[in-house]
């Protein structure tokens, strides 16, 4: 898969010189299912002669979490950064649901994150899904926010390992859809809000409440 290759490229790369450049990799990717090193083959409902006759593909990724799907109307997002500085996952995690939330907000969309579950919700929907990988604290994986993507896909995983909750998209909650550039744009904006260029006199990020909502 292209994606995995570019960005576990320029991870390696990192590792290897602290002093380059980080980067955001941003794109809309071909459907594929993918299972997270914390996902178990269970978690895909049907078997893969299914998946690929519906053309979409099946990939075991090196990133956190279980289940996830992939496909086009969906923003998704790698972070090639090094956190070596900070060394608080969690405050990684949350620092890239603030930035969706950023993005809903000023798209009208009433998001949340939700104590002791990844990604970003509206209600008990999940918009956007989160899974990380931390190497040597150089990040890769990512978020993927659901723009306007096709929804029965979701049918086909127990989606992050909770079968029991359900999946929307900019395009369900808001009426209309907004093009991924649009999206992306305002996905940089806040991303370089809340992790500020990184040089050796920035601030810390910064650690502002986000809006909590239980699901569940």
């Amino acid at each position: 898969m292209l994606a995995d290759e570019l960005q576990n490229s320029l991870a390696a790369a990192k590792r290897r010189d602290r002093e380059i450049a980080d980067y955001l990799l941003m794109m809309e990717l071909e459907p594929v299912v993918t299972l997270g090193t914390g996902g178990r083959r269970d978690q895909v409902l049907v078997d893969l002669r299914e998946l690929r006759e519906r053309g979409i593909e099946f990939l075991e990724a090196d990133r956190g979490g279980g289940a996830a799907y992939h496909g086009p109307g969906q923003l998704t997002v790698y972070p090639i950064m090094d956190i070596s500085r900070e060394r608080d996952l969690h405050a990684y995690v949350r620092g890239l649901e603030a930035v969706a939330l950023g993005v809903l907000d000023d798209l009208g969309i009433a998001g949340c994150s939700s104590e002791g579950l990844t990604g970003v919700w509206v209600g008990e929907r999940k918009i956007a899904a989160i899974g990380i990988r931390v190497r040597g604290w150089v990040t890769s994986h990512g978020l993927a926010l659901n723009i306007d993507p096709d929804l029965a896909a979701y049918d086909l995983i127990a989606q992050c390992g909770l079968p029991d909750k359900g999946v929307t998209s900019i395009a369900c909650e808001r009426g209309s859809v907004p093009t991924a550039r649009v999206v992306g744009d305002r996905f940089i904006e806040h991303f370089g809000r809340i992790f500020p260029a990184r040089n050796n006199n920035r601030e810390p990020w910064p650690t502002a409440p986000l809006p909590r909502a239980a699901v569940g």
